[in-house]
């Protein structure tokens, strides 16, 4: 079975209900702009920008890219204080107020007015993980720290120019009782990239490795069966030759790709992202030839090589897609590199193909 490189995600949105700021006449909260500090009680919080795009989630099995772009707004906080303070924005609830949750509604003020009906919804992403989430839970704010973190709600609705976060008052510290809000301008993106494809002539840089395709061929597959007997492949496969390399200071355990594990397999696309290649699967006991089938570790600055067989593809396709799960040498995310496809039919080595003509 092969697997999209670009998996669907559906993004899930938490029941929110509004509670009513009460506000005293000769009070009013604090609302800031874009950039500009908000501070109330020991903590200053700075809105430093916000876009739209799609996310690269963790799941289980490895990495998934949302198949709808998702909002994120990043921001830093300081606590100014001589005492700790808990960061919490209340992630973890499924009903949310703005006395302990962080809302973010289409408006150009907070004096328009904030209801459920131009409430934007966070998202919720359950099992799956953002590595690219600096703060994950909630952290205690130490006197003088300063953190950034990265919030995601849904999209905002079509002919929205202006957007306001309410942020919840106990993140300022125990004696604040009101809301604190940042205004900010908001211009639909025309256009969003997908995710990054890289061309396969250079070496991928993740997070602590590399990754680098060292060759693709169509050729016929030496194996060996449970007596060691040595045979060949029923067709002519695709093999794609790859190399990672441990660029991090800590070792990396590779799962190899016979074994299913708690891995995805990797996978490959054409260039219209059409999952058409499947890997070549074997009976049991039989062994490819030179294929790592053990699971291996990888030690800081050291190179493992091994290989990838598919089914051939088709003679008009021109262009592949290789998607390789970084989980499956303890890693995040997915490598995501783009080769050209040359189409060939070999003929079958000896003593399985045709004899040799005789020499004359």
């Amino acid at each position: 079975m092969t697997m999209r490189p670009v998996r669907s995600l559906h993004l899930l949105v938490a029941l929110l209900i509004l509670a009513t700021v009460a506000l005293s006449g000769c009070r009013k909260p604090t609302e800031v702009g874009l950039q500009e500090a908000l501070t109330q009680g020991a903590v200053t919080v700075t809105v430093t920008g916000l876009e739209a795009r799609y996310l690269e989630l963790e799941s289980n099995a490895g990495a998934v890219i949302t198949d709808r772009p998702a909002l994120v707004i990043s921001l830093t906080a300081t606590n100014n204080g001589s005492a700790p303070v808990v960061w919490n924005l209340g992630w973890d609830v499924t009903t949310a107020s703005q006395g302990q949750h962080a809302l973010l509604f289409a408006a150009a003020s907070y004096e328009d007015g904030l209801s459920a009906a131009n409430n934007i919804p966070n998202l919720t992403l359950n099992d799956l993980r953002w590595v690219d989430d600096p703060v994950a839970e909630p952290v205690m704010l130490q006197p003088g720290e300063t953190i950034e973190d990265r919030l995601l709600f849904s999209m905002p609705p079509l002919g929205t120019t202006s957007l306001v976060l309410s942020l919840p008052p106990r993140i300022f510290g125990d004696d604040v009782t009101m809301p604190g809000y940042i205004r900010m301008p908001w211009t639909a993106p025309t256009d969003l990239p997908g995710p990054v494809i890289q061309a396969a002539d250079a070496a991928w840089e993740g997070n602590g490795f590399t990754f680098m395709v060292t060759g693709n061929a169509v050729q016929w597959v030496p194996l060996k069966d449970t007596a060691n007997v040595d045979g060949i492949s029923t067709q002519a496969l695709l093999r794609v030759g790859f190399r990672v390399t441990n660029t991090g200071d800590t070792p990396m355990d590779y799962m190899p790709t016979t074994e299913a594990g708690n891995a995805n397999f990797p996978s490959l696309v054409d260039a219209s992202n059409n999952a058409i290649q499947n890997r070549a699967i074997f009976d049991s006991g039989v062994t490819v030839v030179g294929q790592v089938r053990e699971r291996q570790t990888i030690a800081p600055g050291e190179s493992l090589d091994d290989f990838l067989l598919f089914e051939r593809p088709s003679r008009n396709v021109q262009e592949l897609v290789l998607e390789f799960p970084a989980r499956r040498f303890s890693r995040n995310g997915a490598v995501r590199l783009r080769m050209p496809f040359t189409w060939a039919d070999p003929p079958q080595p000896p003593p399985w193909g045709p004899a040799p003509e005789a020499a004359e």
